[in-house]
């Protein structure tokens, strides 16, 4: 009884926390491409946000990580999702450019 109850609050939890097309029930790790025209960068910046317990803060917006790479034109975005049972979830918009 007790796994049943572990399992059901780990399914609720997890699906507080969806910031990724596909999500794996216990971990989820992807990549994937947003946006681009093709041509690579030669900087990167990044934004992450983080959620706990379904808590969350930070600011992933383009604009936020373009300017933590002192990028002025964007190449490509990507965007990357980490999440352990929806209790730590990690999400961050990558961008690329000169």
């Amino acid at each position: 009884m007790k796994i049943l109850s572990l399992l059901t609050v780990a399914l609720m939890l997890t699906s507080c926390s969806s910031v990724s097309p596909i999500n794996g029930m216990i971990y989820t790790e992807t990549t994937a491409g947003i946006a681009g025209s093709g041509l690579m960068g030669s900087k990167q910046g990044e934004a992450c946000m983080v959620s706990v317990l379904g808590v969350a803060r930070g600011d992933v917006s383009i604009e936020a990580a373009a300017k933590a790479g002192s990028i002025k034109d964007i190449s490509h975005i990507d965007s990357r999702t980490l999440s352990f049972l929806g209790v730590y979830t990690q999400y961050c918009t990558i961008v690329y450019g000169k």
